[in-house]
């Protein structure tokens, strides 16, 4: 349910140091809905904005793209009064029962962002790939080559095309611009087209006096949302999200969301001293998703007839495979699910009870009471039942180039979900507090309380449980099973009942003290100083079980299977013996994420009616969970690992042991690129160790074994100044933060180098920004007084707001990637383990760390934020060109800021006033956001000029590394007329 600004009449958002009386944290944002009164009052207005009064963004600029045509039309309508029926005595004073009711409708064309990409050319898909020039400017190393082996020479196909995999080539858009176009970074394709997203709103609420002491009122909140998504993946954020590079979807997505919220408060003030609140609520989400025109991406209607691994129910309906690469180039096709009746959805529900009882005695006034909620979410799982299909320019049996793979129907990696569960999860919360404040003396006040929170764990309502690793069951050989296939160290709830259906326990109490104090330092009442501190655990989002459910309903994917053609697929090749990778729980983690909050604010009153503040603003953030990241994979490796597994054969190798040692796969003298030497073009010799050796090297029998806890923290360390004046005509709002945020990187998916060793994540996190500043103004133009009604309705009335806004830029390592994608090679004439390489080799992390599970970190032989030229921002010279086997460079790079945010907001308002006591109001507003149509520099998605490489001889090849080449960011204009009575 969004938050309407014109149906609210008080929004509050609580960042630090609240009281133990408001439940959740550690940031709460509460919205109180408007109400009727004694008289009859109500509004009617249009909000619209037309894309004629827009500026074009450089983003489609660059692009030859014209400006969207965007619409937006807001009518709404409110009004609330005194609840009276005709000819009768009900509510004659107007004292008893009241009614407000309103309602908006959205009616909006949006910009869906600027999709870039590349994509194959209408040669390409007929198997011409000879432009070398051409391919040599696409952004991408696996879709820049030109294919010359297994059915290409000189980029010209021998043979017949893969009717299948000529099928998926052209479901791709076929190219619009100019990929060595100024702007375009690389990429043939650009879309920036609209997409509808209506929506409509209303909301009632009807308040009833029992007496003067018990009040009630019921508020009933309804949306329901028509939108059309032409995204790249259901749960992305559009063109630019993180699945770029990418192409709308072939069909759009249709959501239809509907959203109920019901709210009960009833007050009942028992003395002067003495009041209780109770309240109810209740909230019912339903998002289902489901494709506009299903004949434009399931099999059948494609033509698409290859086989299968698993048999699924009326296979012909599933959609296309995803299609994808790794970050190569490949544009990326992402879809998954929709198996389950051609719909994708998510259900939530969730009740609430409440109680606040409020005492005042002599200098206190306490608070007592309890919070009581029940959430439960069902919504089928996404994975990849239509199969997942990667394409590279480096697979065994390709051709070296990714789309040319596709068109003959040979992939890197094919696998397969054998079916979709339908997990339905749900947690009870239940809560009590109790709290103070104290006014010590005229001067003096504190504040404290305690919160006592029981967050239970999410719970399966199917029966089943959350898959639990238990270390002794699996040294023992014992574990769960299911459809046949049994897991060593794993259990669940319907598996084993000792196994609780939450998987892991709670705990009775999360204990959250709160205290804070304000101190008149002179009694003057002009200088203040204000303190607190506040603990605010929070509950697990329901993602972070999620992963666990799969296993115990015996839904797996398919081991990966490493470069079958599409024409060899089928039954044969599935081989289900167990998932390659297994989610669980671990069954003694009891933890909650927990924030600690507190500050110092010392505020003084200064002339012109205006106060500063100074602030110190800190936080702390732990147990925060790992579920989105690679933390906590126990069968994970470490550096060297296989240069000292005994995992490569049983004759000793030149380096006079039977371990693997480095390079056992190839002969490291050898200079003629021949099957034997480490330069293979397969580049399967000189990477390392095969998927077997390292299986046998790994310590458990699973492939990946990710644990689920909560091991990982953050801080957050300010000054925040803060200058404000909220009286006269001219009043305004300025703030100044400077500021730190710290953690182990990789929440919410980020960047991480280092997988098994915690610490070395440590950074500034991809949410950091140094420097804010923020200033918000409203200016009332003088009256005119001794004038005509004409020329002071004509005069008067004259406002203008604006806001404007300065933030430096993210972290680029953080937010972007840990290593910059960096690409080395190892100089011939390096020795290492008693061998000498005669050939210069691709570095990996496999044969330069010994492991294939770290992120191969460059050397540093400099500041890379030192000598940088206009508009760059990182310098690519203080990057090694080479890599050295046996040492890693350092998993956390020196803050590398990237651009930084300028925006301005200015808005101009004209009311008229008129009626016998002027007491209704027409007022005009133009707005213009981003009003000096000033663009922000910016780095794109999938962006070359972040992806440092070299070549053989230590040449860079991307000169352009660490320059932001683009621009986002235009003016839009939106007018509104609105009439108050």
């Amino acid at each position: 349910m969004n938050t309407n600004a014109d149906m609210t009449a008080e929004l509050k958002v609580m960042t630090s140091n609240f009281g133990a009386d408001e439940s959740k944290g550690p940031v709460t944002i509460s919205a109180i809905g408007k109400s009727g009164g004694q008289q009859f009052h109500g509004e009617a207005y249009l909000y619209t904005r037309y894309y004629s009064l827009n500026a074009n963004d450089p983003q489609n600029k660059n692009s030859n793209i014209a400006r969207p045509e965007t619409k937006y039309f807001y009518p709404g309508f409110q009004i609330g009064g005194p609840l009276i029926l005709p000819h009768t005595d009900f509510n004659r004073n107007r004292d008893k029962v009241f009614f407000f009711f309103a309602t908006q409708y959205y009616k909006q064309d949006v910009d869906n962002g600027v999709y870039h990409a590349v994509v194959p050319t209408a040669a390409m898909r007929n198997g011409d790939f000879s432009d070398a020039a051409y391919l040599s400017k696409l952004n991408g190393y696996a879709v820049s080559g030109v294919p010359g082996s297994n059915g290409f020479t000189n980029g010209r196909i021998t043979g017949t095309p893969d009717p299948n995999g000529q099928i998926l080539l052209n479901l791709y858009p076929l190219p619009n611009q100019d990929p060595t176009k100024p702007g375009s970074g690389g990429f043939n394709y650009a879309n920036g087209q609209t997409r509808y997203s209506n929506m409509l709103q209303f909301r009632g609420r009807v308040d009833y006096n029992f007496n003067q002491s018990t009040k009630l009122y019921v508020s009933y909140n309804h949306q329901h949302d028509n939108a059309l998504n032409s995204l790249d993946v259901l749960w992305g954020s559009g063109g630019n999200s993180w699945a770029a590079p990418t192409t709308p979807y072939p069909s759009a997505i249709a959501e239809t969301t509907t959203s109920d919220v019901v709210t009960a408060n009833l007050t009942k003030v028992f003395s002067p001293s003495l009041t209780n609140e109770l309240v109810f609520s209740y909230t019912y989400l339903n998002l289902p998703n489901s494709f506009k025109d299903p004949a434009k991406v399931e099999r059948a209607s494609l033509g698409l007839n290859y086989n299968l691994l698993f048999s699924h129910p009326n296979p012909q309906n599933l959609i296309f495979p995803q299609m994808t690469g790794w970050g190569d180039g490949i544009s990326n096709m992402l879809n998954t699910g929709f198996e389950l009746n051609g719909t994708v959805y998510a259900k939530k529900t969730l009740p609430s009870v409440a109680d606040n009882l409020t005492k005042v005695w002599k200098t206190h006034t306490s608070k007592f009471g309890f919070y009581w909620e029940r959430t439960w979410n069902e919504q089928p799982g996404n994975s990849a039942v239509n199969g997942s299909m990667i394409f590279s320019n480096w697979g065994s049996g390709g051709t070296g180039n990714a789309y040319a793979d596709m068109l003959i129907g040979q992939t890197t990696q094919y696998s397969e979900q054998n079916f979709d569960v339908v997990p339905a999860f749900r947690y009870i919360t239940a809560e009590f507090y109790a709290t103070d404040s104290w006014k010590i003396s005229r001067r003096l006040t504190l504040d404290y309380g305690m919160r006592f929170s029981h967050l239970g764990p999410w719970s399966d309502t199917t029966g089943y449980g959350f898959a639990a690793w238990y270390p002794n069951s699996y040294s023992a050989g014992t574990g769960g099973s299911v459809n046949g296939f049994s897991f060593p160290g794993i259990e669940w709830n319907k598996a084993n009942s000792s196994t609780p259906l939450s998987g892991s326990p709670s705990r009775l109490f999360f204990y959250s003290p709160h205290v804070g104090f304000a101190w008149d330092l002179f009694g003057a009442g002009k200088t203040v100083l204000r303190g607190g501190y506040g603990m605010y655990p929070f509950h697990d989002e329901q993602n972070v079980q999620n992963g666990a459910y799969s296993i115990v309903r015996g839904s797996f994917a398919s081991p990966t299977l490493w470069s079958p053609k599409i024409s060899q697929l089928g039954p044969s090749l599935a081989n289900l013996n167990a998932p390659s990778g297994v989610t669980v729980l671990d069954p003694k983690d009891d933890h909650e994420p927990r924030t600690q909050s507190y500050s110092l604010t010392l505020a003084q009153r200064l002339p012109w009616k205006s106060q500063l503040e100074v602030a110190y603003v800190g936080s702390k953030s732990d147990y925060l969970s790992n579920w989105n990241n690679n933390f906590d994979q126990i069968n994970d490796i470490g550096v060297r690992a296989m240069f000292n597994a005994a995992v490569c054969g049983t004759t000793a190798n030149s380096t006079g042991t039977t371990v693997c040692g480095w390079l056992p796969n190839c002969d490291p003298t050898v200079t003629n690129g021949s099957g034997s030497s480490c330069d293979h073009p397969d580049g399967n010799h000189g990477n390392g160790y095969t998927t077997n050796q390292v299986l046998k090297a790994r310590p458990l029998s699973y492939g990946t074994v990710k644990i689920i806890d909560h091991k990982m923290y953050s801080n957050y360390n300010s000054l925040q100044v803060t200058w404000n004046k909220q009286s006269g005509p001219l009043t305004f709002l300025t703030n100044y933060t400077f500021g730190k945020a710290l953690g182990i990187r990789g929440e919410g998916g980020s960047a991480i180098g280092d997988p098994t060793v915690l610490r070395n994540n440590y950074g500034t996190l991809p949410n950091n920004r140094t420097h804010i500043f923020n200033v918000a103004y409203v200016y009332e133009f003088p009256k005119v007084a001794n004038a005509s009604r004409f020329v002071k309705q004509l005069a008067n009335g004259w406002q203008i707001s604006g806001i404007g806004q300065y933030q430096t830029g993210a972290d680029l390592q953080a937010s972007v990637s840990s290593n910059f994608n960096y690409s080395a090679f190892i100089p011939a004439g390096t020795t290492f383990m008693g061998k000498t390489l005669a050939v210069p080799i691709q570095a990996s992390t496999s044969n330069v760390l010994g492991t294939g599970d770290l992120t191969l970190m460059p050397a540093l032989t400099c500041d890379p934020r030192s000598g940088l030229k206009a508009h760059q921002y990182i310098n690519g010279a203080c990057f090694s060109p080479f890599a050295t086997p046996g040492q890693q460079g350092a998993y956390i790079f020196p803050s590398l800021t990237g651009p930084g945010f300028f925006n301005t907001d200015v808005s101009l308002f004209k009311n008229f006033t008129f009626g016998p006591s002027e007491n209704k109001k027409l007022q005009f507003r133009l707005s213009g956001n981003n009003f000096l149509n000033h663009p922000n520099r910016t780095f794109l998605n999938s962006d070359q000029n972040l992806n440092v490489s070299f070549n053989s001889s230590g040449t860079i090849t991307n000169p352009n590394f660490g320059y932001a080449t683009n621009t986002i960011g235009h003016r839009i204009m939106q007018m509104m007329v609105k009439f108050t009575w």
